[in-house]
């Protein structure tokens, strides 16, 4: 039903199992899962507990973390020329509610990085941090978390200028150069 919140698979670990186990099982060539940011950090684990219980582990590719929060909601509130206030929801679909992210939330995905490492230490997998990252610092934060790659979309759609990934490259290699040489 359009306009309608629906619940999210990746809050429920047997979903989260089943779906990868449909994937798996129709012979997929890369299998990637995008995990939303979780408050609870027992909730994570048992996500990613339940990715580890695939039956062929070695089939999942990469999780990436983390999807937008969900439930987010904004208002845009501006001033007309005769200095009269007006508000409408940001957002058009769901009532004005969707996923947030960006700058804001670049310490819980570090945390959720940094337990999500801790987990598939050794495994195969790939783990890519996405969320907030805005410059070569918070590209660095992503990275000592635990990421192996990152994604980058905060910084992109400010200005959707597609130079800023060279710009945030070039910040981590001039601002901190020893991460740059371990990471990139």
């Amino acid at each position: 039903e359009a306009g309608k919140q629906k619940p999210m698979a990746g809050f429920v670990p047997e979903q989260v199992r089943m779906l990868l186990a449909a994937a798996v099982s129709a012979g997929n060539n890369w299998i990637a899962i995008k995990l939303p940011l979780y408050s609870d950090p027992t909730v994570l684990g048992d996500v990613v507990d339940a990715i580890l219980d695939i039956p062929d582990i070695n089939a999942i590719d990469e999780i990436v973390y983390a999807n937008a929060y969900p439930n987010a909601y904004l208002s845009k509130i501006w001033r007309d020329t005769n200095g009269i206030l007006h508000t409408e929801q940001a957002i058009d679909y769901g009532k004005g509610l969707a996923g947030g992210g960006g700058s804001a939330n670049i310490a819980m995905v570090c945390g959720g990085l940094r337990q999500i490492s801790t987990i598939i230490w050794g495994s195969q997998i790939m783990l890519t941090g996405a969320g907030g990252v805005s410059n070569g610092y918070s590209l660095a934060q992503l990275l000592l978390a635990g990421a192996n790659k990152v994604q980058v979309n905060t910084a992109y759609y400010k200005d959707e200028d597609p130079s800023v990934f060279s710009t945030m490259l070039t910040e981590l290699a001039d601002e901190y150069p020893e991460i740059a040489e371990q990471f990139v």
